[in-house]
């Protein structure tokens, strides 16, 4: 299918200097990029699952009950 798109002069003119480097036609590369575009932007990769690494940094200091909130926060 023909269509009609600007492109900025220095954008093509990449484009064809890519193209002609891989011995490809413009239309070839344009749609492959195009693809990848739509393709990248259908499928979001999903975020790693956030994790816990728990470390030892000693004894808790006297005064702190870990069974009581109240006392985690500072005054």
């Amino acid at each position: 299918m023909r269509t009609t798109v600007d492109i900025p002069a220095e954008l093509l003119e990449r484009a064809k200097r890519l193209a002609a480097s891989q011995n490809r036609g413009l239309s070839d590369l344009v749609n492959d990029g195009l693809d990848r575009l739509l393709h990248d932007k259908a499928s979001p990769s999903t975020p790693a699952p956030f994790r816990v690494r728990p470390f030892q940094l000693g004894r808790t200091l006297p005064g702190v009950d870990l069974d009581d909130n109240d006392t985690l926060y500072l005054p």
